[in-house]
């Protein structure tokens, strides 16, 4: 199977190598993707089609995610959008399984949102846009039910 590497500190057509899928509506890569996050808070965390790795996330054809839940998607975020979909998967698996507190939840979900942000502004969204998107994204932590 085909692999491609990304770097979410520069420019991406990560766009290129996911399809999207109707029923669910979401997103599912076409070859094996590995994105280079350059550090990770959630190091040995995987779930079905995911793997984060010491400062890499792994993404396989077996992944879904549904994208942004509000708002459209645009290219700029649909790296982001993968890497964050990833990462409160992983968190909410080790809160369900009691493996870390919900403080330590809430903090790597704040780090996960930050990392959101960042990539989006780099891969072409206007800082404005990547901020609001920052903002939603922490006012949504503040609500007490999952959506995973």
């Amino acid at each position: 199977m085909i692999k491609v590497k990304f770097d979410c500190n520069e420019p991406a057509t990560f766009g290129d190598h996911i399809t999207e899928t109707v029923t669910p509506h979401g997103y599912q890569p076409k070859c094996i993707i590995e994105i280079e996050l350059h550090e990770s808070q959630l190091s040995g965390e995987y779930g079905e089609g995911y793997e984060f790795m010491r400062t890499k996330l792994k993404l396989t054809p077996a992944y879904w995610w549904n994208g942004s839940n509000v708002v459209p998607d645009r290219p700029w975020c649909l790296m982001a959008s993968a890497f964050h979909d990833a990462a409160c998967e992983a968190i909410n698996k080790m809160l369900d399984s009691g493996r870390i507190s919900r403080f330590r939840a809430w903090w790597l979900r704040r780090w996960a949102d930050f990392k959101y942000g960042r990539i989006c502004d780099i891969q072409g969204a206007v800082k404005a846009r990547a901020g609001i998107r920052i903002l939603g994204l922490r006012l949504r932590s503040l609500i007490p039910f999952k959506t995973f």
